[in-house]
């Protein structure tokens, strides 16, 4: 169940900081978890608005992403590109990684945002929950109610084919 504009408003304004930047980019870019923990500074292109998705971090290892097209190139929207630059004033200049766990300055791991960020902005904002993954829902089913080609939503998500896009999201394909 995608979360709708209100209830992204909501959500994004109980929080701040590295966790506020990470919510917005989820939503505005697809990323899975995992593929958001991963993320470095080195994957950040501003010059073409884009990011590549290199590396996925799942219970604290790194490995490739997913599928092998799961290495791929997102687009970024004007939101994701002043979440980001916003980011990189928090963080500190040798520090590789994106988004850190702000009690103790390491990476991220599901957990941590599931638990200590997730859970609390939904209770604060008064939103159903769901989980963080929804923000990738979101994303597709937003890109396509607003007319992006199937084949561009697939991509940034990093989808193997067309069929699993359009099983998960036909019905905001617009016909």
């Amino acid at each position: 169940k995608p979360f709708n504009e209100s209830e992204i408003t909501a959500i994004i304004n109980e929080l701040e900081g590295n966790d506020k930047n990470l919510i917005m980019l989820a939503f505005e870019t697809g990323l899975r978890t995992s593929e958001l923990i991963g993320l470095n500074w080195d994957d950040i292109d501003y010059e073409q608005n884009r990011l590549y998705v290199r590396r996925a971090i799942v219970y604290r290892k790194e490995k490739t992403p997913k599928t092998r097209s799961g290495i791929r190139t997102v687009e970024l929207t004007l939101k994701a590109i002043s979440a980001l630059k916003t980011q990189r004033a928090l963080v500190p200049t040798d520090n590789e990684a994106v988004f850190f766990d702000t009690k103790n300055e390491a990476r991220l791991s599901d957990n941590v945002i599931r638990k200590r960020i997730w859970i609390p902005a939904l209770k604060k904002a008064g939103v159903t929950y769901r989980s963080p993954y929804q923000t990738r829902h979101t994303f597709a089913s937003k890109r396509l109610s607003e007319g992006k080609p199937l084949i561009w939503v697939s991509t940034q998500m990093g989808h193997s084919d067309l069929v699993t896009t359009s099983k998960k999201y036909a019905r905001w394909i617009e016909t």
